[in-house]
């Protein structure tokens, strides 16, 4: 049976995170890893792997305030020098004060082109963040071009968007502080995982890696 994965990173650039940003640009590198090397464990082979990257800051403050890329496939390793390359070139600065763009970003993500080869999916959304959100309905700045159809103008449209997403193996990670907007999405949006992580070293333990292991491969 064919595994088929998307994993899609949504991090946040501004300076909030810059604290943090090497421990994140290593979670990211070694997840996609990991995920491989949990399924195999348990019988499940993924054959394909591709990674996406969208990155925020502030759209009121930001030139260039989200960016992304497409998806690069990491199994069989066809990008994994320009995932890896991308990832390490990731800086945290900018941003202005508190809330950033991370909504916008969201939408981006769950918009994605996402995988249906395969005999098995899986679409995984992790969100890293360590500020919180401006509402949509108060965006003070222009969203870039190429994005300007994928944002929602409330967080009811945000979750409909995902509800809408009618994949039995969607997942959405939130990895922020427990701040509004990203608790109340990890109460009330379908198939989400809210864990609080910047108040603690959450990178220096296993426990939230091993439970988006075993969430990502449920019942796939």
């Amino acid at each position: 049976m064919a595994f088929h994965i998307d994993v899609v990173y949504v991090v946040d650039v501004s300076g909030s995170l810059a604290p943090h940003m090497d421990d994140v640009k290593d979670y990211v590198k070694s997840y996609v890893s990991e995920l491989f090397r949990y399924g195999m464990d348990r019988g499940k082979q993924a054959t394909k792997i591709r990674v996406r990257i969208i990155t925020f800051g502030d759209l009121e403050a930001d030139a260039g305030p989200i960016n992304a890329t497409e998806f690069l496939t990491v199994l069989p390793a066809d990008d994994v020098s320009r995932f890896e390359s991308f990832v390490d070139a990731l800086k945290a600065s900018g941003g202005g004060s508190e809330p950033e763009s991370g909504l916008e970003a969201l939408a981006i993500a769950m918009s994605s082109d996402w995988t249906h080869e395969g005999d098995r999916q899986r679409h995984v959304i992790v969100v890293f963040t360590g500020s919180s959100a401006h509402a949509l309905e108060d965006r003070g700045g222009a969203i870039p071009g190429q994005f300007t159809r994928q944002a929602p103008a409330t967080i009811e449209e945000l979750a409909l968007r995902w509800e809408e997403h009618r994949h039995f193996g969607k997942r959405l990670f939130i990895f922020a502080t427990d701040v509004h907007p990203w608790s109340t999405i990890g109460e009330n949006f379908e198939n989400t995982a809210f864990l609080p992580s910047m108040t603690k070293n959450w990178f220096e333990s296993r426990v939230e890696l091993d439970l988006m292991l075993q969430i990502a491969w449920l019942a796939i």
